[in-house]
């Protein structure tokens, strides 16, 4: 499977797309291996797509991207019912709960759920 930026529709699946973000990290790879185990169909956002590789099954879709990137999350987001953004700044020093706060405030909703609610969104931050 390609890692790209662009998310693809594989074949006839019209399973509700799933888009996880922070799947790198301890929560979002537990998250990840329970979605994958129920049979979800998964769009993962990573920075370093190769980093996520090797831990997701093949029928995962990974695309780059980042969460601080308007343009990365759009894409993502295409043909998404549901987001789980499970992404932190803990790491990147300074003020990091402010940083969390602005990042996931910038999170936009899932397109279907404008169009057709009640879909779950719910943007989430770990701190």
């Amino acid at each position: 499977m390609p890692l790209e930026n662009t998310p693809t529709i594989k074949g006839n699946d019209r399973r509700p797309l799933v888009l996880l973000t922070g799947a790198t990290g301890y929560v979002g790879g537990r998250l990840l291996n329970i979605l994958e185990g129920a049979g979800h169909r998964l769009r993962c956002l990573a920075r370093r797509p190769g980093a996520l590789r090797a831990r997701a099954a093949a029928e995962t879709e990974i695309v780059a991207g980042d969460a601080l990137d308007p343009a990365s999350l759009e894409g993502a987001m295409q043909g998404v019912q549901t987001a789980y953004y499970l992404v932190h700044s803990m790491g990147a020093g300074g003020d990091f709960e402010d940083k969390d706060r602005h990042t996931t405030a910038a999170v936009p909703a899932p397109p279907t759920v404008k169009k057709t609610p009640p879909h779950p969104y719910l943007p989430c931050s770990v701190t």
